[in-house]
């Protein structure tokens, strides 16, 4: 997950917007995660799927949010490969 402090927010607001389009961002104030700046597609996907918080087991995971994270993996994984 990309992340931006606020001042680059601040700054650079069109380039946020555009990266939160693509996938949610990290916004950090003094260094610390503070925000999370996302599309409304992806905060009302979020909500479909219940509890944001929910924890799960190995092997209860809902294979929606299992193909989720596994993309989400696969990508930041292709990006350290860059």
């Amino acid at each position: 997950m990309l992340r931006f402090t606020t001042v680059e927010l601040d700054k650079n607001v069109g380039d946020v917007k555009a990266a939160a389009a693509r996938a949610p961002v990290i916004i950090t104030e003094h260094r610390k995660d503070r925000f999370v700046f996302m599309s409304i597609e992806d905060f009302q996907r979020l909500g479909r799927q219940g509890n944001p918080q929910r924890a799960y087991g190995a092997g209860e995971t809902p294979p929606d949010l299992a193909q989720q994270l596994i993309s989400e993996i696969d990508r930041t994984l292709s990006r350290l490969d860059d």
